[in-house]
């Protein structure tokens, strides 16, 4: 089984811009997020007040490469949309990818 590994960046957004949040993620950085070497999913939630999205990747070597090569230039591009500390955390995966307990 591969060891898949997860990001959560959690962070408040500016009033009134949770929508202009959700376009410039999907219009932009969601492609970003695809064309990343072992880059697997996304889960993006988002109320008025903050962002939590939490991204799986193959494996802690392929989230390092991201960590340091294309999250800057994510981060530069929300700040505008940011308003206050960003959170970041890692965990290893609970449960393979794709699979629901029942």
């Amino acid at each position: 089984m591969q060891n898949h590994i997860a990001r959560s960046v959690r962070f408040p957004i500016i009033a009134g811009k949770k929508a202009e949040f959700t376009k410039v993620f999907n219009s932009e950085v969601l492609p970003m997020l695809k064309a990343q070497d072992g880059f697997r999913n996304e889960i993006m939630l988002v109320n008025d007040d903050h962002v939590l999205g939490i991204s799986v990747w193959s494996g802690p070597d392929k989230l390092d490469r991201y960590a340091t090569t294309l999250y800057p230039k994510i981060e530069q591009k929300l700040s505008s949309l940011v308003n206050g500390k960003v959170e970041v955390e890692t965990f290893e995966m609970g449960l393979p990818l794709n699979v629901v307990p029942a």
